[in-house]
């Protein structure tokens, strides 16, 4: 994947949050043996603090990928099982260690000999639905899905331990016929980050991450049903933690783009005092700047590197 040649103000991808019915031993057996996923440390205390607040999941799964997570909340009385409107990209080492543990753990999967031409990946790579129906795309990598130092500073694993994965490398994304222009303008002037548009497809990069966006026939587009994504804004190399947060902050506000997730009411946000002090806030819609129209809803959770959650503050501290 051709990676920006600029620094976004989108640091990372961290993690991508869709409701699950129940955890099930395909699930167990897929994440956690397949693909040699960990479970996340905190999980327990985060879904104790969740119920405190008066949360009504069942339970929690935080699965981890190198530096990338699924957060798996489990039986939610709404909108209880998502999925992405596309392909969630994996890298591993070695397709055939991955290729391997599947067949062993008896996983089905789909060959795809030319499965890297639809997201700018070389090589082949393997395919897979969740038992809750999320698409999966496997590739071979090296690479570390990380901040810039976070390699060199031992930071490639979150709490838990590490993964049999490098992380994840991008998400592919379904959108309708004429949108791809109007989203890479949201991300530019909205969320500072670089995009590439070209042929109907819209590139955001990140780092060595990306968000693809395809535009896709309307009929076969899936409804939005509330799932989200995390991202964190800033640079650890001139110590850059919440000003460029800030910033993107104030600029959706006044765009009146900022949205207040009934179901994180202990997240709201009205100020950007409430915006610095919890390291986060919400859009909902993705918005072309240039004409005012909706052109994509996919709820993003922005984060400053002063986010409890953020893995990678030893690189922050030594920048300051």
């Amino acid at each position: 994947m051709a990676k920006a040649q600029q620094p976004s103000a989108i640091l990372l991808f961290e993690h991508v949050n869709i409701n699950v019915q129940s955890w099930t031993p395909e699930d167990e057996k897929l994440f956690y043996g397949a693909l040699g996923c960990v479970r996340d440390a905190r999980t327990d205390a985060v879904f104790d603090r969740v119920q405190m607040r008066g949360g009504s999941r069942k339970g929690l799964q935080w699965v981890n990928f190198g530096l990338q997570q699924f957060h798996m909340p489990l039986g939610e009385q709404q909108n209880s099982n998502q999925c992405i409107r596309g392909t969630v990209g994996l890298a591993f080492p070695s397709l055939e260690a991955v290729r391997q543990r599947l067949c062993e753990h008896e996983v089905e999967f789909k060959e795809e000999p030319d499965g890297g031409m639809k997201c700018g990946w070389p090589g082949p790579a393997l395919s897979l639905q969740t038992p809750s129906g999320q698409p999966l795309r496997l590739h071979s990598s090296s690479a570390r899905f990380a901040p810039p130092g976070a390699a060199e500073a031992g930071l490639l694993s979150l709490p838990g331990g590490p993964t049999l994965s490098t992380g994840m490398p991008y998400l592919e994304l379904l959108c309708a016929p004429g949108t791809a222009a109007g989203i890479g303008r949201f991300y530019t002037q909205m969320l500072g980050a670089l995009s590439k548009v070209e042929d109907g497809i819209c590139k955001v990069f990140m780092g060595n991450q990306a968000f693809i966006f395809h535009e896709t026939p309307s009929p076969d587009l899936p409804p939005y049903d509330g799932h989200h994504v995390a991202i964190y804004i800033g640079n650890p190399e001139n110590g850059d933690s919440s000003a460029s947060y800030a910033e993107m902050y104030m600029r959706c506000k006044k765009a009146g783009l900022v949205h207040n997730n009934p179901r994180f009411p202990h997240t709201h946000i009205h100020s950007l005092e409430d915006a610095l002090r919890l390291g986060e806030f919400r859009v909902l819609d993705l918005v072309d700047p240039d004409t005012g129209t909706v052109v994509y809803t996919l709820e993003h959770e922005i984060r400053s590197l002063e986010h409890p959650g953020f893995s990678c503050k030893a690189l922050v501290k030594s920048a300051m």
